[in-house]
């Protein structure tokens, strides 16, 4: 079978050959892509299997060759459609990006605006009163929403930067409870908080730690049931490497089938069938997403009918010896 004057990799065919040959005596076989030329001058790739072998009392040299035209036309085929979900996913996020941005502008003026009648609320009617209540909360419930899809945007693109610091899970807890109380008041939730006052300092991004248990917390009041229960808790992992803190957002909600907690972390995904709660369906990618740049995990527990335990582990960091000087 004829070779074209070179392979593939520049090389001459026939000092290539040579090589090919030679690894096969060296190692007992050797298997080479090859390409080689049609007798009606076509080139086509091919996979050569050679093996040393004595037949009558003579070395020869088999050769086994397989013709892998149709294999690299399905291979080039899958590279290309792989390249093109690349950039088109890349035209996305950046699409997302861009959008986002020049949609802040015409929403921070909403806002705005909407604060100054909410400043001289006194002087209107119930009714008026109302209405800059729902503009207010239209306002920042799509700032939310155009935050996510930045957060997406910058995830998708390889562009979220993380500060990991020690950060102090009293203080940050401190924080969240305090920004989601107000809710949990509004349905009568008991909020139990059995992590803060242990002197637990994790090793994470504050700003997105806190995103993250607040959107835990968030859900837990979401999809709880009226006059029940949201309880924070955690227990250190240790393990050879080093120590983690798995915090628990637990509730006392309806719970999530094994088959949908499968479906939990995917984009846009919700599983409830309750138009009323407001959700994008992507905190919760966000959320897994933000942890595993931190370098910890995330999950879920639930049974159907007794409520979901949503759980993070995050790097803890060791706690600082004092060294004891003896009384002299």
């Amino acid at each position: 079978m004829p070779n074209p004057p070179q392979q593939p990799s520049g090389t001459d065919s026939h000092t290539e050959a040579e090589q090919v040959i030679a690894k096969a005596y060296s190692q007992g076989k050797n298997r080479a892509e090859w390409v080689h030329r049609r007798a009606n001058g076509e080139d086509f790739p091919a996979e050569v299997l050679l093996t040393p072998m004595t037949l009558e009392g003579q070395e020869v040299l088999q050769a086994i060759v397989r013709d892998m035209t149709e294999q690299k036309q399905k291979e080039s085929h899958l590279l290309a459609a792989k390249q093109e979900a690349e950039r088109s996913n890349r035209a996305k996020s950046e699409f997302l990006s861009r959008m986002s941005h020049e949609l802040r502008t015409p929403l921070n003026a909403v806002l705005g605006f909407g604060q100054l009648l909410a400043l001289k609320n006194k002087d209107r009617s119930e009714i008026e009163q109302g209405n800059v209540r729902e503009i207010l909360a239209a306002g920042y419930y799509l700032l939310n929403l155009i935050n996510e899809l930045l957060d997406m945007a910058k995830i998708e693109s390889g562009k979220m930067n993380l500060s990991i610091e020690a950060v102090e899970m009293d203080d940050l807890l401190s924080q969240c409870l305090m920004m989601i109380g107000h809710q949990a008041q509004l349905q009568h939730l008991t909020l139990t908080d059995n992590i803060s006052n242990r002197g637990f300092v994790v090793l994470a991004d504050h700003s997105r730690l806190k995103q993250v248990l607040l959107n835990l917390l968030s859900n837990a009041i979401k999809y709880n049931c009226d006059q029940g229960q949201i309880i924070l808790t955690a227990e250190v992992i240790k393990n050879a490497e080093a120590q983690r803190l798995k915090i628990y957002v637990t509730d006392t909600g309806d719970g999530i089938s094994e088959a949908e907690i499968n479906r939990l972390f995917t984009p846009f995904e919700r599983l409830t069938t309750n138009n009323h709660i407001e959700g994008t369906g992507i905190g919760l990618t966000i959320s897994k997403h933000l942890v595993e740049l931190m370098g910890g995990s995330i999950g879920v527990e639930s049974t159907l009918g007794k409520g979901c335990s949503f759980w993070l582990e995050v790097a803890l960091q060791p706690k600082r010896e004092t060294a004891i000087h003896p009384t002299l």
